[in-house]
């Protein structure tokens, strides 16, 4: 294995700062000794541990080192060197609670979505995040309720709303009690009719002025089986979230079963306190220099690229996008994660490069804009303690209804619920 490769000729770290890295690529990796002239990629590293790397890093130093540091200097002398290098004054102050006595900020993020829900009126549930939940055993739904309100009211965003207030676009915190399990029997539905009802449930667009913008429904098809649909805006939930969400509720739904009170960790900050710390750092200076930097980058770019396509693309966009899924052979997985440990790069990233070359021989053009979806989570305290690893619910198959994203989730175990 590359690890054992890269241990063979292990180096001690011989600074305080390639102690740091050696110790954060370690563990992460789960590499049991890991040495200054290791490179991350060659460990068995990828973009998204590249991201949770730089926010330890942060967390431990208060240094804001980019995700591309990763890349570009990605042994552990290397990393550990551009983290002497930062100034001082390159150093992020940490998260803390936002002054509750005020107006609350929205996030770049969440006045992002909602521009485009004013200006794309006919979106209808495309920023929607929301998955059905087939549960097989015995539920008691009264415990789910409960639930289910422990965890709106453990995280102030399932329970905010957007106002303009001044001219401002302001976050508008309610009280938990306004959140409700909204209950129907479906038990005389047919499959299609079934499939119908979730998908409308699915589908139905959010208010993000009068709220709620986090919702559940519970199905219920039996005395041994339900479906609970789960659903949020994207500007107070994310796929992050999900693990975290259902890891939570699974824990405050078996405490309730028990008659006692759930153990879960307090949270140091809430996602209000972020967006007021990520206004009142991304100001000034900094913010006029990664402007800029967009601005230049995005300079000039087409408008749309021309791609053949077998029928001519709609004045507006409609949404009704769809998947197609695939499987790469074994062998050719292999030839690619080989050429990118050569390139110094990610499987991702020689799969995107692949990706671009294509679209360019189909007719795309010199200047190619791909977008990618990314976590937004460079800092440590925004990094949810629990992986899908640890949730006792997985994700089974990724669909698409009319352009919304969805998710169906299937319980591992009847224990869990």
């Amino acid at each position: 294995m590359d690890a054992e490769v890269a241990i063979a000729g292990y180096v001690s770290p011989r600074t305080a700062a390639e102690a740091l890295v050696a110790a954060v690529f370690a563990d992460l990796l789960g590499v049991p000794r890991v040495g200054a002239l290791d490179a991350f990629f060659d460990l068995g590293g990828h973009s998204l541990l590249a991201a949770r790397v730089v926010s330890r890093l942060a967390a431990a130093t208060g240094k804001d080192l980019p995700v591309r540091a990763v890349f570009e200097h990605p042994t552990v002398e290397g990393l550990a060197q551009a983290l002497d290098a930062l100034a001082a004054d390159d150093a992020l102050a940490a998260i803390v609670p936002a002054d509750r006595t005020g107006p609350l900020p929205l996030s770049f993020q969440q006045e992002r979505l909602w521009f485009l829900s004013r200006l794309e009126a006919d979106a209808g549930a495309a920023y929607n995040l929301t998955g059905a939940l087939r549960l097989s055993g015995r539920l008691d739904a009264v415990a789910l309720a409960a639930a289910l309100r422990g965890v709106v009211e453990r995280h102030e965003s399932l329970r905010t709303r957007f106002a303009l207030a001044d001219g401002h676009l302001v976050q508008v915190i309610e009280a938990s009690d306004e959140f409700a399990l909204a209950r129907e029997d479906a038990s005389g539905l047919s499959e299609a009719a079934l499939t119908e009802c979730v998908a409308s449930l699915v589908a139905a667009p959010f208010d993000l002025e009068r709220g709620p913008l986090f919702r559940a429904h519970l199905l219920r098809l039996g005395e041994a089986e339900d479906i609970l649909v789960l659903g949020g805006h994207h500007s107070v939930l994310d796929g992050w979230s999900v693990s975290l969400l259902l890891h939570e509720m699974s824990v405050l739904y078996a405490a309730a079963l028990r008659g006692e009170d759930a153990k879960l960790p307090a949270l140091p900050i809430q996602y209000a306190d972020y967006a007021a710390w990520q206004r009142a750092t991304l100001s000034g200076e900094r913010l006029a220099r990664e402007t800029a930097y967009w601005h230049d980058q995005l300079q000039g770019i087409p408008a749309a690229i021309g791609l053949p396509t077998d029928r001519p693309r709609p004045a507006a966009m409609d949404y009704r996008g769809g998947t197609v899924g695939f499987a790469i052979p074994a062998d050719i997985v292999s030839g690619l994660q080989a050429l990118a440990r050569s390139r110094g790069a990610t499987l991702f990233m020689v799969l995107q490069a692949a990706f671009a070359a294509l679209l360019h021989r189909l007719g795309g053009g010199e200047d190619l804009v791909i977008g990618t979806a990314v976590a937004g989570r460079p800092r440590l305290e925004l990094v949810p303690r629990v992986l899908d690893s640890d949730v006792n619910v997985r994700i089974d198959v990724p669909v698409t209804n009319d352009g919304v994203d969805s998710w169906r989730w299937k319980s591992r175990s009847r224990s869990t619920w």
